[in-house]
């Protein structure tokens, strides 16, 4: 599942201020590891799960009969151990109400509750920091603090994203709990059936559309180069740019950051125009689903997605079929590997024999599912079977390197289909011809 970005997760709290602002803090409890959970109650009962590992931290607020029973269910399974940030957080806001939930925008993916009472002078304010890898929670109370993490300075953020779709936080509540414990957090039967579910998904692509025309009929990147082009001159800020003048830079600090940020606007114009045409797409097909009922139950199965990768991307490439349903794709040159990759999705997988160039395939995946180190291995001996051809008369060991594509970057300009990548896991494997065949 992927960690929200700073826009995602502010519109993620902005949906849930008005529920929780007033609630008390009834219980505090982690498993001794990585999730920190309060229960609150105001208008209704409320949980709020933290997940605070290394690379994917979250905040998921759960409310609503079902969703709360689903929990529970989960929740039977864990050990609850003490730590010392509950604890303290336990002993300085209990029963206390959230008088206020902010997202701190300039800050990025950092989040603050502050809890008080009327007419008491007890104050806490509980601080989460959910940006990969920086992830911490600072609990504060008069000058005493207590952190989940060593506390550190927060990189600089970068605020210019598209705006996030439109999305049922309750629904992705539900998703999460799916995600986070597959084993445990088992659907119950909803009494949403599928034309319903469908009607709502069509109104929050209409209005997903809605946002990335707006973004596309913008006039910012012009008006932005022609910012940059007037400070060229020597004479006062025309008064038609000073929205998007910063006061706090130089006139040739501000005519770099607008031919900057007009040139960044320019290169997300093509994959927005890209992400339009395939909303279009999902919505003519669910209008017609609504129009002919029937064929929502009886829509043709779809072709797997690496198999559909290839074809959206004309690119030719061999296949492997993996057990539970997973397929790996090679490009059968350094061009079809990076028009593959520029199709996979996000969770997908890079595999990599390092330090042998072009030697790598892409894993097609369900999100969330697991790929058994047996089929790992299984697709990196099918890579060096079709890279070494039989040229290999010796066993010989190899690194190989798994990278989630959302971490894997083409070079820009490169024909070789040469890519940048972090946040690899490896593995070692010998590989022994005489032992393939």
């Amino acid at each position: 599942m992927k960690v929200l970005n700073a826009l995602e997760l502010g519109d993620e709290i902005s949906s849930i201020q008005g529920r929780i602002e007033g609630a008390q803090l009834q219980r505090t409890w982690t498993d001794g590891d990585e999730l920190l959970c309060l229960e609150l109650h105001g208008k209704d009962s409320l949980v709020i799960l933290i997940d605070l590992r290394r690379a994917h931290p979250f905040v998921v607020f759960l409310w609503g009969q079902e969703l709360l029973a689903r929990w529970k269910d989960v929740s039977k399974t864990f050990t609850k151990k003490p730590k010392p940030l509950s604890l303290f957080l336990t002993a300085h806001a209990g029963n206390l109400f959230v008088q206020e939930l902010n997202w701190r925008a300039e800050e990025g993916r950092v989040v603050e509750f502050h809890f008080g009472k009327a007419n008491s002078p007890r104050r806490c304010d509980l601080r989460l920091v959910l940006v990969p890898h920086a992830v911490n929670a600072i609990v504060e109370a008069g000058e005493k603090k207590v952190s989940w993490n060593p506390t550190r300075e927060l990189a600089a953020t970068v605020t210019d994203l598209l705006p996030p779709e439109p999305r049922d936080w309750q629904q992705w509540g539900q998703d999460f709990l799916s995600w986070r414990w597959p084993g445990q957090a088992t659907s119950r039967k909803s009494s949403i059936d599928i034309e319903s579910k469908l009607r709502k998904d069509l109104a929050k692509k209409i209005v997903a559309r809605g946002k990335l025309e707006e973004s596309l009929h913008s006039d910012l990147e012009s008006r932005l180069r022609q910012m940059g082009e007037a400070l060229k001159q020597p004479q006062e800020v025309p008064e038609e740019f000073m929205d998007l003048w910063d006061p706090r830079m130089t006139v040739a600090g501000n005519r770099e950051k607008a031919f900057a940020k007009a040139k960044s606007l320019k290169q997300k114009r093509q994959g927005t125009e890209l992400r339009l045409k395939t909303i279009n797409e999902e919505i003519a097909r669910m209008e017609l689903q609504l129009v002919h009922p029937e064929s929502i139950r009886a829509s043709p199965k779809q072709a797997p997605p690496g198999t559909r990768a290839m074809a959206n991307s004309a690119a030719r490439g061999r296949t492997l079929q993996l057990a539970g349903g997973l397929q790996a794709i090679i490009g059968k040159s350094g061009a079809d590997n990076l028009a593959i990759l520029r199709q996979a999705r996000p969770f997908d997988l890079w595999l990599h024999i390092k330090d042998e160039p072009s030697a790598h395939a892409i894993i097609f995946r369900n999100k969330g599912q697991s790929v058994p180190h047996s089929e790992l291995e299984r697709v990196a001996r099918w890579i060096l079977e079709q890279k070494t051809r039989g040229k290999l008369s010796q066993p010989m060991k190899f690194e190989v390197l798994v990278v989630e594509c959302r971490y894997v970057r083409p070079i820009k300009g490169d024909k070789l289909g040469r890519v940048t990548y972090h946040s690899a896991a490896v593995f070692s494997l010998v590989y022994d011809r005489a032992s393939q065949t």
